[in-house]
């Protein structure tokens, strides 16, 4: 497995080629991150199509409305250990996180099941200590652009996507799809 730096530096290359449809489709799937886990299922939608080299659209960011119920459940069970304090967000974060991928590219219908999916195929790939390091690093690349009053974001985060959907590809051995 790759270090997260250099996941996210694939995703900047990516997004660099279509940076202002990046830009766009990232406004649209953070609008709909209202609905919990929603905007991201749209944003693991795009990564796919990034690293195929197709620009992203606006459909493309609310991809997410059609599992809209997989991605509620995933995003709420997400979000809960960060809402009780951060530690257990950073412990449970980077295990929950590729139910969203699966959730994207439909290898998972309910959203519970992919929780419990990735949870176990975390431990099988080594467990918390294997991807807790690079899922924070691509992390905390994507939130760099927070800095400059959250716009920088719409840059930055679908470069992060981009990496966390390469390091699942990674997780499960495929290298890609």
């Amino acid at each position: 497995m790759k270090s997260g730096v250099d996941y996210w530096k694939d995703g900047l290359e990516i997004v660099k080629k279509d940076a202002v449809a990046w830009i766009i489709a990232t406004f649209v799937a953070g609008i709909l991150n209202i609905l919990p886990g929603v905007g991201i299922v749209s944003l693991f939608h795009m990564a796919q199509k990034g690293k195929k080299g197709e620009k992203p659209e606006i459909s493309d960011a609310m991809f997410g409305l059609q599992k809209l119920v997989p991605s509620l459940i995933a995003g709420i069970v997400f979000m809960i250990p960060f809402c009780i304090c951060t530690l257990p967000g950073l412990y449970f974060g980077p295990q929950m996180m590729w139910a969203f991928p699966m959730l994207a590219r439909g290898e998972e219908e309910d959203g519970m099941a992919a929780i419990k999916k990735s949870m176990a195929l975390t431990k099988e790939k080594g467990g918390f200590g294997a991807v807790f390091m690079p899922w924070l690093l691509i992390s905390i690349l994507g939130g760099i652009g927070e800095i400059a009053c959250g716009v920088g974001l719409l840059f930055t985060m679908p470069c992060a996507a981009i990496g966390w959907d390469s390091m699942y590809d990674d997780l499960k051995g495929g290298g890609g799809e």
